[in-house]
């Protein structure tokens, strides 16, 4: 008896080592769900007393609401190589006023044989196109229908701030209406776009943005537009910023450089822009030092002799650190600062000049049409696959990609370019303005006549720009 008293303490603690092992896991479970329970509890109940996310998420809800009446989903049909049908594309857009006219992307009404707009309560209305402005990628159309279409609210005079909260509306993947937020990245950005546009000074946001946003609006916080969607970065590169999925790139043609060409749109003008008369550089310069100047600007390579810029005062070596009192980043924001003006108006320009700020009133010139078919034309002629070269007899083919869209449609190295649309040219200058104004750059034929190399009489060929 004296040997069991001995090991009975000893069996008893290992029978309960070994229930511990068993029933212990269990326990700690239990007491961990327990308290992931509790914290739960306590975080709904912290919830219901705190409403500060409700709030963010009304304000949210009202911005959609405030934005919706104003939006629209467009579609459009667009010519196909199969014989008695069309292919379809859609887009975006916005109510520019009480009239009903709908601002959107040129590139999204380019080659549109119809086009039909849709309001948020599902009315589908034919639309047709008032004027397109290729340069900054801007049109504007006319519904045949626009009762109950409200305009957007603008946030005129406010400048995109980076850090800004900001929401993208539009039709993603055809998915109509939809809303997506995120925050100004950046601003005066060039995307090296290879689209038939020279705009640049681009919004940079990280609102999600896919095809079918093309068009529509980018709104603030208090649901006013600040500039309208155009193009994304794709995680494959940016090749084409047209297409392609979101990758959390996306810019925005700005409201500043919108309302100016809408307004002459509207009023049914041909699109006048500013002129200074100076060499913008390419590429930029992010820091420029110069003898007691260090900050952002644009040094001005060469005046022109006689432009506006020389009249005023402007001089080679100059350094625009301001236009109209907005500080200018880079070669693309002053760009963007002269096109948004109309000739004759006048601009305050601040330059950096023998180590002091000068300011100098500049009255705009008109922005030759020469120049603007020039940088509008020429990358669409890349895209068509055709390059035109001129010496003293005139314009001809200097090149023609094999396979591209003008070799299809009949074009050869060497021909002679006599007529476009009906104008005689005899100068490149002549052929890209002649282009330009028969709507080459939004798909509309337009019908050539070329001479030569074989056979040597004149021919009919007709120009067409794809999607």
């Amino acid at each position: 008896m004296r040997r069991f008293v001995v090991l009975g303490p000893a069996v008893v603690v290992m029978l309960a080592a070994v229930a511990l092992m068993f029933v212990g896991p269990t326990v700690v479970r239990r007491l961990a769900q327990s308290a992931a329970i509790g914290r739960a509890e306590g975080a709904r109940t912290a919830l219901d007393a705190d409403r500060t996310l409700d709030q963010l998420d009304r304000a949210v809800e009202q911005v959609s609401i405030a934005v919706m009446p104003s939006l629209v989903h467009i579609d459009v049909e667009i010519p196909s190589n199969e014989p008695r049908r069309g292919r379809a594309s859609s887009g975006a857009g916005w109510v520019w006023d009480e009239y009903g006219h709908v601002v959107t992307n040129a590139h999204v009404v380019r080659g549109a044989t119809s086009i039909r707009v849709q309001t948020s309560d599902g009315r589908v209305t034919p639309a047709e196109v008032v004027k397109a402005d290729t340069y900054t990628d801007i049109a504007v159309l006319r519904p045949s229908a626009s009762e109950g279409m409200l305009p957007i609210a603008r946030a005129t005079g406010d400048e995109p701030r980076i850090g800004q909260r900001v929401f993208a509306f539009g039709s993603p993947f055809g998915f109509k209406f939809s809303v997506s937020e995120g925050i100004v990245s950046g601003i005066g950005r060039d995307p090296l776009n290879d689209e038939p546009t020279g705009m640049t000074n681009y919004i940079q946001t990280d609102a999600a943005v896919n095809p079918g946003n093309s068009g529509g609006p980018l709104v603030d916080s208090r649901a006013r537009l600040i500039g309208m969607n155009v193009a994304i970065a794709t995680g494959s590169g940016t090749e084409n910023l047209l297409q392609g999925q979101s990758a959390g790139i996306s810019f925005a043609i700005p409201l500043s450089t919108i309302e100016p060409i809408v307004a002459q749109m509207v009023r049914g003008e041909d699109v006048a822009r500013g002129y200074l008369g100076i060499t913008i550089p390419n590429s930029e310069e992010p820091i420029i030092t110069d003898a007691g100047f260090v900050g952002t600007g644009v040094r001005i390579p060469r005046v022109e002799a006689g432009g506006p810029a020389a009249r005023a005062g402007i001089r080679a070596g100059d350094i625009v650190t301001h236009f109209n009192d907005s500080p200018i980043r880079n070669p693309a924001t002053l760009r963007s600062s002269i096109g948004a003006l109309s000739p004759g108006q006048q601009a305050r320009v601040r330059v950096w000049r023998d180590q002091a700020q000068v300011e100098i009133v500049v009255t705009l010139g008109e922005f030759p049409q020469s120049v603007l078919a020039g940088q509008s034309v020429f990358p669409a002629m890349i895209r068509y696959g055709m390059r035109l070269g001129q010496d003293r007899e005139g314009v001809f083919v200097n090149a023609v990609l094999p396979g591209s869209t003008a070799d299809s449609n009949g074009f050869r190295e060497d021909a002679r370019l006599m007529e476009v649309a009906g104008r005689s040219v005899r100068s490149i200058d002549d052929a890209n303005v002649a282009l330009m104004r028969a709507d080459f750059l939004l798909g509309k034929p337009v019908v050539v006549r070329v001479k030569g190399p074989e056979p040597e009489e004149s021919r009919d060929l007709v120009m067409q720009l794809g999607r």
